[in-house]
């Protein structure tokens, strides 16, 4: 059984080719349909199909990572791809990774501080912290509060 690896984006559209997986085992493109070529079905087998045509692993339905792995860590899919005819079975791991697609946020739209008049100048106030479901680079790191128009600073 052999085992590859790629990776994407989250997000792609639908159609997206993840990798050319027949070539990439060495399969004769011509075959594939003859040999029943696909994702075995399972919890994921939803997110992604083989195109017989052209041995693309391609995206299915849009893949939220989020959604799908809360959390900052890897967010690995694992698949079993099936031929027929010989029976040959291959494990295919695909890393969905992070794109910046929240916006950070409060959980609560305002905060009040009461600062007394003798507070030395660079007296520091912890704000609740902001909330971003994104991971890695993605995720809030540090952040400054500006007014602008649709948050004031008093």
């Amino acid at each position: 059984m052999a085992e590859l690896r790629y990776s994407i984006p989250e997000e792609v559209k639908e159609g997206t080719a993840v990798g050319y997986i027949a070539k990439d085992l060495g399969l004769d493109k011509a075959s594939l349909v003859d040999r029943r070529f696909r994702v075995v079905p399972g919890s994921k087998e939803a997110y992604f199909e083989v195109n017989s045509d052209n041995g693309a692993l391609q995206v299915r339905r849009k893949i939220d990572r989020e959604e799908l792995c809360q959390g900052s860590g890897a967010c690995l899919m694992e698949l079993k791809i099936l031929v027929e005819n010989p029976l040959e079975m291959h494990h295919v791991v695909v890393d969905i990774t992070d794109v910046n697609d929240h916006f950070p946020s409060f959980s609560e739209n305002e905060q009040t501080f009461e600062i007394a008049e003798h507070s030395s100048p660079g007296t520091r106030f912890q704000l609740h912290a902001a909330r971003d479901p994104d991971a890695g680079i993605n995720s809030i790191r540090t952040y400054t509060l500006t007014s602008n128009d649709h948050f004031d600073i008093e």
